[in-house]
């Protein structure tokens, strides 16, 4: 069987699959196609880079290029600081989006020798500030307007493929050779040949908002195009656009699938304080029933090369007879009792019948 397996990737890369990428082609001249579909043509790799967000740092770094940042945010920084490197000379915090701000370092920047006309800011981030709702407006219309030419963007992810160009994108601005990719290539093709025969895998993501409570993630969402491309059937697809922060929606669509995977962006651990239990106790009444938790992992869920081992862990939680791995999904103790009763039942829901039981108890012993 695993020979088997192995003749079909085998065949896979010869005949087609995701096409592999040499990132030497930088020294020739490239392009490069962002989230927004907006395309930017290179005659060279740039000297220096403006980098925003976690993951577009950590990549860089990652392709033996983090002497070519110029600055990063206070979130690029961690990435220095994960991978034990020493920050950039010029870390920029600032007001998450805060575009005037941001706007005014790079101006700076290129007055102080970040060259506008051959050098590259990279943005990235979810909300619209950037490039404005329709992708040409925002924070990088109004760099261009003051002459910076290399500004391309990464936002909304609509499946694996493209989390593979964002790095090979990163890769060929940076002039490295490291062909990340290629092993986010031989992930992809490992595990849909091992899951394509495979029944989908219900499943759902989540994400935490201190100020929005719990969201559905439906799309252009990294973590959903994982679960994706790994065999799974994201439940939360009919909640709408974006993300739908909802808990009720979200209650009901478990109740819909009582058997569905649950995978939970990682702030909500690292950042909130968040456990499985908390989660058991404050969304699904004290009692997860079938359904599995996994947390998802800052930099699975990220434009980064590590989100091919996201592709492979997440295949494995959902088709571990398919898939080989070591991550499982966290399961309480459920006890003497039938979980199903209590699933589904909100902490407010919980406390009114705990109340009924004391006030039929009182009258009982009346």
């Amino acid at each position: 069987m695993k020979a088997m397996v192995a003749l079909v990737l085998v065949s896979a890369l010869v005949s087609g699959g995701i096409a592999v990428s040499d990132s030497s082609d930088a020294d020739e001249g490239f392009t490069v196609t962002d989230s927004t579909g907006k395309t930017f043509t290179y005659s060279a790799a740039s000297e220096h880079i403006i980098v925003t967000g976690y993951a577009a740092t950590l990549t860089i770094i990652e392709s033996g290029m983090a002497e070519k940042i110029y600055a990063v945010d206070q979130y690029g920084a961690v990435a220095f600081d994960d991978k034990g490197l020493e920050r950039p000379a010029n870390v920029w915090t600032t007001t998450y989006n805060d575009t005037s701000a941001l706007k005014s370092n790079i101006v700076h920047a290129g007055e102080s020798g970040f060259d506008i006309a051959t050098d590259t800011v990279i943005l990235t981030t979810y909300k619209t500030d950037f490039v404005g709702s329709d992708g040409n407006s925002g924070l990088r219309e109004e760099l261009m307007k003051e002459g910076f030419r290399y500004v391309p963007f990464y936002g909304s992810i609509v499946d694996y493929n493209a989390i593979v160009s964002c790095v090979r994108d990163i890769e060929n601005i940076t002039g490295s050779i490291s062909n990340l990719t290629a092993s986010m290539m031989s992930a992809y093709d490992e595990v849909t040949a091992a899951v394509a025969s495979e029944e989908k895998k219900d499943a759902i993501f989540l994400r935490y908002s201190s100020s929005k409570g719990w969201g559905i993630g439906v799309s252009g969402s990294i973590a959903v195009a994982l679960l994706e491309a790994a065999g799974g059937n994201n439940i939360g697809s009919s909640a709408g656009k974006d993300t739908v922060y909802n808990q009720m929606k979200i209650v009901k669509l478990l109740s819909d699938h009582p058997d569905a995977l649950i995978f939970i962006d990682s702030p909500y651990f690292d950042t909130y304080e968040g456990t499985f239990d908390k989660f058991i106790d404050e969304v699904m009444g004290g009692d997860q029933g079938n359904h599995g938790i996994v947390k998802m992992l800052k930099t699975w869920n990220n434009y980064d090369p590590a989100a091919a081992d996201g592709l492979k862990a997440v295949a494995h939680v959902m088709h571990p007879d398919a898939v080989d791995g070591t991550l499982e999904a966290y399961y309480a103790d459920k006890g003497d009792g039938d979980s199903s009763v209590m699933l589904y039942v909100g902490i407010g829901a919980a406390a009114i019948i705990a109340a009924v039981g004391v006030l039929l108890f009182i009258r009982s012993r009346n």
